[in-house]
């Protein structure tokens, strides 16, 4: 049966949610080949036609390469909300602790525009979660937790997707992500979140109504803070990173927290306190 399926999505085009059967399976060295071939061939396959989408701030095309794969691509511009570095990085991240939300992204040229820009694996079959009842819009745990450590203040049904073959919720458009300093107020200045530090640092409380996934728990258990620098610092930056990796603590904390019965924000350690040791 699971040979059926991923037989079937590979010949209607769809590796990406080929790749996301395969990890829910346990299959992740297989889906790792495959997502690897995904990646070559979206950064090195020329791209042959463009089309401009519409809604968001930023301007946004989906972008289809000589092979068949389409993929939603922003160039760089100037609008805050547009970061083609966050983009990326909410891929690595994803990657890092094997969330499997986020679809394929990267930094390309696409010879139609000037610039560079992000290039994310367009999930066609996927839907605005604002297209489902308010009841169902609930974001997952993986969610909640991505956007915790990027520290994505910027989330709502209109940007993230529903895929209802696989039951499943994606993260997109994931641009005010993993900012360094000087974002925050350029945020408030566009109406979209107005917490304080510590309201941001209490959402880790995740809903109770979130089933924890143990799994997870140990993916973050076995991130270690030298893959964090290796994959970022050269993204992002040194500033970005480590606040990555303070929101990184904070979250690990939190959980295990959770685990212990222990329900008291208050026992996270401080933010701007970096005492990694040797350990995670």
């Amino acid at each position: 049966m699971l040979r059926m399926l991923y037989d079937s999505l590979i010949t209607d085009h769809r590796y990406q949610e080929a790749v996301w059967l395969l990890h829910s399976e346990g299959y992740d060295n297989e889906a790792h080949r495959l997502e690897q071939w995904l990646m070559h061939s979206m950064s090195s396959v020329a791209a042959v036609a463009k089309e401009k989408l519409g809604g968001g701030a930023t301007r946004t095309y989906l972008v289809t390469l000589a092979n068949g794969i389409s993929g939603v691509f922003k160039p760089r511009q100037y609008n805050p909300s547009a970061n083609m570095y966050s983009e990326a990085g909410a891929y690595r991240l994803d990657r890092l602790l094997n969330l499997n939300i986020v679809p394929c992204t990267m930094i390309r040229k696409v010879h139609f525009f000037r610039h560079a820009g992000s290039f994310q694996y367009f999930v066609a079959r996927a839907r605005l979660a604002s297209s489902l009842d308010e009841a169902q819009q609930t974001r997952p745990l993986a969610m909640l937790l991505l956007d915790f450590l990027m520290d994505n203040r910027d989330r709502y049904p209109g940007n993230y997707m529903y895929l209802d073959a696989m039951d499943k919720m994606l993260a997109i458009d994931n641009g005010w992500g993993l900012r360094g300093n000087g974002i925050v107020e350029t945020i408030k200045g566009y109406c979209i979140d107005r917490r304080n530090s510590r309201q941001r640092r209490e959402q880790i409380t995740f809903p109770v109504d979130q089933r924890f996934d143990a799994r997870l728990f140990v993916n973050l258990q076995n991130l270690k803070v030298p893959a964090i620098l290796h994959s970022f610092i050269p993204l992002i930056g040194t500033t970005a990173t480590l606040k990555l990796l303070d929101r990184y603590t904070i979250v690990l904390q939190a959980l295990m927290g959770q685990l212990t019965g222990s329900e008291n924000p208050a026992s996270c350690p401080d933010p701007h306190v970096r005492d990694y040791g040797s350990g995670t």
